[in-house]
C-alpha cells in the first residue's frame, strides 16, 4: 500500500483540483478506513478505468474481491489502515464519512486548511494479491475532485521489495 500511495503522490498526474504540484513537504491523506461499497472494485468498473491498455489478472481481481466484499453484496468489509505505520508523507484521517462529491462540494476548503501539503486523498481497498505472492493491485478512490476519480496501481515483488509495474488515474467528468 505506503508504495502505491508514495507513488501516487509523485506522479504528475494525480492533478487532483486542489492544484497543488508536488514539493518536497507534500503529503497524501489516506483514509482511515476502506470505502463502504465494492462497484468500484467489480471487473468490469476496474477494466473500464484503465485507459492505458493495462489488465488486472484474474487471480489478483479476484483475491481483491475476496477481501473487500461481504459475499452477494455490494457492501464493502470493515477496515481500517489506523495502527500500521506508513512513511511520514502519508497522513491517515477519517475522511470516509462522506462521499467523494461531498468532499469536494462541502468540504473542499477546510480539507485544504486541515492539510494544507496535501495534495489529494485516497480511500484505499485492501490489495489484491497473486496466488503467488509476486504481484499486488491497490485500487483507491482518489480527490478531492468535482466527481471523483480512481486510481489503481500494479505491484511487482522484486527480491522482497514491492516496485510499481505500472498505474493509472482515472478522473471522471
Amino acid at each position: 500500500m505506503q508504495v502505491a500511495l508514495l507513488h501516487l503522490l509523485a506522479a504528475d498526474d494525480f492533478d487532483t483540483d486542489i492544484g497543488k504540484k508536488r514539493t518536497q513537504h507534500s503529503v497524501i491523506v489516506l483514509s482511515a478506513r476502506t470505502p463502504e461499497r465494492t462497484g468500484m472494485i467489480r471487473p468490469e468498473q476496474t477494466q473500464h478505468d484503465l485507459a492505458k491498455g493495462h489488465r488486472i489478472p484474474d487471480d489478483i481481481q479476484r483475491d481483491l474481491l475476496r477481501r473487500n466484499e461481504q459475499p452477494g453484496t455490494y457492501h464493502a468489509r470493515v477496515a481500517s489502515f489506523r495502527g500500521l505505520s506508513f512513511d511520514r508523507r502519508i497522513v491517515i484521517s477519517e475522511i470516509a464519512k462522506r462521499s467523494t462529491r461531498e468532499l469536494f462540494e462541502s468540504e473542499r476548503v477546510p480539507f485544504e486548511k486541515a492539510y494544507p501539503t496535501a495534495r489529494g486523498y485516497a480511500k484505499a481497498f485492501l490489495p489484491g494479491y497473486s496466488q503467488d505472492g509476486s504481484h499486488a493491485v491497490v485500487r483507491a478512490l482518489v480527490g478531492p475532485s468535482p466527481h471523483g476519480g480512481t486510481a489503481t496501481v500494479l505491484l511487482q515483488r522484486i527480491a522482497g521489495t514491492w516496485v510499481v509495474k505500472w498505474y493509472d488515474i482515472a478522473w471522471y467528468l
